[in-house]
């Protein structure tokens, strides 16, 4: 394609290359500037989000751009947003990239609560939190037996994460506080107790009601 022609393309698309002096890319040797949550990002988390981007379909030259400004778990909650609502990777470049200004922006619209899921997500190996993340939009929030008996939960610390994914997911899409279990109310954070903790519970209870009874009889 002959340069002047490559210049128009990109002009149309609202897209020009990063100028070095003013942005750092993921190819860069430079870290990157969380816009939304204010901090530093190093070389190896730009990389990351750089990796995300990709796999969530946003290509160059835009993606260079914004990966410097989000750190993997913002680009993995932003990902579960975009995926509740159903948006195109278009529609969630417009949101995080100024066209008008060629520069990224910080993703204001992402509520803060969401940032825990991000977290979690970041945590896990990509390929199993993009499985975990597909499995749950594919059923929330209408059949959550079909999350909760998937073999990919198996693991406690999945089950951990997969309800916290399912409740952002529902509240985008309008179910705030339909927990996986099926039931309103916040989910829950730690794993039930085992049966053999409640099995000790009820002779514990067992044992003290039969000492009440002896003691009371004493006391005749």
């Amino acid at each position: 394609m002959a340069k002047n022609q490559e210049t128009c393309l990109m002009h149309d698309t609202g897209l020009v290359m990063p100028d070095p002096s003013k942005h750092s890319t993921a190819s860069d040797s430079h870290s990157g500037w969380s816009l939304r949550w204010n901090q530093p990002l190093t070389p190896d988390e730009v990389q990351r989000s750089d990796t995300l981007l990709q796999r969530m379909g946003i290509d160059n030259p835009v993606r260079g751009l914004i990966a410097p400004s989000l750190a993997p778990a913002e680009v993995w909650s932003l990902h579960t947003y975009s995926i509740a609502k159903g948006w195109q990777p278009a529609l969630l470049v417009s949101q995080v990239y100024d066209k008008t200004h060629k520069q990224p922006q910080p993703a204001t619209f992402l509520p803060a609560e969401y940032d825990n899921v991000g977290r979690q997500l970041a945590m896990l190996v990509p390929e199993t939190a993009e499985t975990l993340l597909q499995l749950v939009s594919a059923h929330c929030p209408h059949a959550p037996h079909a999350v909760r008996s998937d073999p990919l939960l198996a693991s406690n610390g999945l089950q951990v994460v997969a309800e916290n994914v399912w409740s952002m997911i529902a509240a985008v899409r309008g179910q705030r506080g339909m927990a996986l279990n099926g039931n309103r109310g916040v989910p829950k954070t730690l794993a039930a107790p085992n049966e053999d903790v409640q099995a000790c519970q009820r002779l514990w209870e067992a044992a003290i009601a039969l000492l009440k009874g002896q003691l009371s009889a004493a006391d005749v």
